[in-house]
């Protein structure tokens, strides 16, 4: 498998010795694969993901896993604050009609 690099500028360190132990899983809509990337390089957007998976099965990486992506948002999982900080972000490419 290929992946392709879709860097983008939207992360930040992880907290010191966090561990990662969930994937969140997003669709990317209407936007597809590449509405998703284009909004992901985007500094505006404060968005992003580790990766994002076509239909077809290209993967991109946007985002290294050692950081912390920004596509949870303000969020809490079990009662744990900062998804992000703990997750890795993974969108798919949704069905378009």
């Amino acid at each position: 498998m290929t992946i392709h690099d879709a860097p983008s500028p939207n992360h930040s360190p992880r907290p010191p010795g966090c561990q990662i132990d969930t994937i969140v899983l997003h669709d990317t809509g209407a936007y597809g694969v590449l509405g998703t990337l284009a909004w992901f390089r985007s500094p505006a957007s404060k968005v992003s993901s580790h990766y994002v998976i076509a239909r077809d099965g290209r993967v991109y990486a946007c985002v290294a896993e050692e950081r912390k992506a920004w596509h949870a948002g303000a969020s809490v999982l079990f009662g744990v604050p900062d998804l992000n900080a703990w997750s890795i972000g993974i969108e798919l490419e949704d069905r378009l009609d």
